[in-house]
């Protein structure tokens, strides 16, 4: 009686996997990258007055590119980033990241502005735009 309930119990832990409600990931297609180039925009104002900084880049690969962006600012200035054709966004005192499909000749552009008042708080405005273009 017990090796027939024995059998009875290897059986069903064989078909138990049999059952599951998951859906295959048979046929999915997983794009892997072999090489990465790192790309950074930044820059961190010490002036008294308002200036403006602006930073230009053309892919010469078509990949994935992965971004870590950080912003600060004190009462007036914006950091703004285009992606032509793709995106065009601006940041205010804050910390994103974000990925975007790219194709070679695409352009990347910052422009950013501030100023550092040392009466207000110790650092400067300041940005920092961290990417890694996967291709």
């Amino acid at each position: 009686m017990k090796s027939k309930l024995f059998v009875v119990f290897i059986l069903c832990l064989f078909l138990s996997g049999c059952i599951s409600s998951a859906e295959s990931t048979q046929g999915l297609e997983v794009k892997k990258y072999d090489n990465q180039e790192r790309i950074i925009h930044s820059y961190q104002f010490w002036n008294e007055h308002p200036l403006s900084v602006g930073n230009h880049t053309v892919f010469n690969h078509t990949g994935l590119l992965d971004c870590e962006i950080k912003t600060f600012n004190h009462a007036e200035g914006n950091l703004t980033v285009i992606i032509e054709g793709l995106e065009e966004m601006s940041f205010r005192n804050e910390s994103v990241s974000m990925s975007f499909p790219i194709t070679a000749n695409m352009t990347m552009i910052s422009y950013s502005s501030g100023y550092h008042n040392p009466e207000i708080a110790p650092i400067g405005d300041y940005f920092v735009i961290y990417c890694y273009l996967n291709y």
